[in-house]
């Protein structure tokens, strides 16, 4: 639902400025939101139990005591993280060892690039008339 939503802003955006301000000036008003989520993603930190899973138990505890703190509950003193550690757990090689998830994960990863790139694709170089089409057509096969 995110990455659908962020298409129809970025027709929105495409609809409304590209031929006030141009191409460029619309692909820089597009990633700019990018920066702040680049902090958000760098401060927060990862799954404790991924980081248990994994065998990183002092930063799993890290994260649990920063989660505790975020949202203002007293953690014991005495709190140990032990778990039963597979540093494949987790990982994208896992995922694609599977059987199961091999076709599907890859077919999602196809379709999902191909569709940033062409719906880029269509609000970089197609004229103007255009633009109010395919957001008719995004917001349509979206909600």
């Amino acid at each position: 639902m995110g990455s659908y939503m962020s298409m129809l802003v970025v027709n929105v955006v495409g609809f409304f400025f590209l031929n006030w301000v141009g191409w460029r000036w619309v692909i820089i008003i597009i990633t700019v939101p990018i920066i702040p989520a680049w902090i958000v993603l760098v401060c927060i930190p990862e799954s404790p139990r991924y980081l248990c899973v994994s065998g990183k138990n002092e930063k799993a505890l890290k994260a649990l005591k920063f989660m505790a703190k975020v949202n203002k509950v007293q953690l014991p003193e005495n709190l140990a993280v032990y778990c039963h550690q597979n540093k494949e757990l987790g990982s994208f090689r896992m995922v694609l060892k599977s059987e199961e998830h091999r076709k599907p994960a890859v077919l999602l990863s196809i379709m999902y690039f191909s569709n940033i790139f062409i719906e880029t694709a269509l609000l970089v170089f197609l004229p103007f008339g255009f633009h109010f089409q395919n957001f008719v057509v995004q917001v349509m096969i979206g909600l």
